[in-house]
């Protein structure tokens, strides 16, 4: 990651745990590829998880809600911190190093989030700063731990499903008949299309 913002570095954005579920069913990829028995059940749905996360890589956000945990090497010199999940719904909590080198929990109380813009943002409230912090080169010194991602399957656009089923049909019926490496790295173009207007700004890695 490592992108320098607001006068901080920030470090790694990592994800803390898998979806409980995938924006498109089994038996929703089942009728797309005109499958009419369950003997593929088990790839399908390996399939429309690495179509989800093609898709996701596409539009530079989760689609199903999980954990992340951002860190920085300090806090920003501005009054926020951006997210590089999208929608984020939640701040679980915000720890940071202080000067005796001792991990502190940021109150609540200093900080808001702003999840309505197009980067969600953690920012300070009137009259509050960011607390002084350990500064040691390439080591994390705040870090955001926040919910991203949509609540469930339902509240997923569908263009974006319908993304993940081109994928999908198109990985499963090249997979079934000619497969080669070059065909099944490729994919509809119409993927493309689908997923731009829910592209995120690309200020991150």
């Amino acid at each position: 990651m490592r992108v320098i913002l607001g006068g901080c570095t920030y470090l790694s954005n990592t994800e803390l745990d898998i979806p409980s579920g995938e924006p498109v069913t089994i038996a929703e990829a089942r009728a797309h590829s005109h499958v009419d028995h369950t003997c593929d059940d088990a790839l399908i749905g390996a399939q429309l998880t690495a179509a989800r996360e093609y898709v996701e890589a596409l539009i530079k956000g989760p689609l199903m809600q999980r954990t992340f945990r951002l860190r920085l090497d300090r806090f920003p010199t501005s009054g926020e911190i951006l997210l590089p999940g999208w929608p984020v719904s939640e701040i679980s909590g915000i720890q940071y190093v202080d000067h005796a080198g001792a991990t502190q929990v940021l109150s609540s109380s200093v900080y808001d989030l702003d999840a309505d813009s197009s980067v969600a943002r953690v920012v300070l409230k009137r009259g509050q700063a960011w607390p002084g912090v350990y500064v040691q080169a390439a080591t994390w010194a705040a870090q955001v731990q926040y919910v991203a991602g949509y609540a469930t399957a339902a509240d997923v656009p569908q263009s974006l499903k319908q993304a993940i089923l081109l994928v999908f049909g198109h990985w499963y019926d090249n997979a079934r008949e000619t497969a080669t490496a070059e065909n099944l790295r490729e994919a509809p173009h119409a993927v493309e299309a689908l997923c731009k207007t829910f592209v995120r700004a690309r200020w991150f890695a």
